[in-house]
């Protein structure tokens, strides 16, 4: 999974905080399972972007 199509996830999810691009890391990618978190603008709160059997699952934390 790219770092540019689990931001687009994120984004497509309208997430209640904003999220820069930039402030994304991908921890695990083995090509059937990833995933990628990203800090909030404030600085609190992270988007959680998993890639599992082919579907993508946002979550806010």
């Amino acid at each position: 999974m790219l770092l540019s199509t689990a931001y687009n996830e994120l984004m497509h999810h309208r997430p209640k905080n904003s999220y820069r691009l930039l402030d994304g890391k991908i921890f695990i990618d083995s090509g059937w399972i990833a995933l990628a978190i990203f800090q909030s603008l404030n600085r609190q709160n992270f988007g959680v972007v998993r890639f599992y059997d082919g579907k993508y699952f946002v979550i806010e934390i």
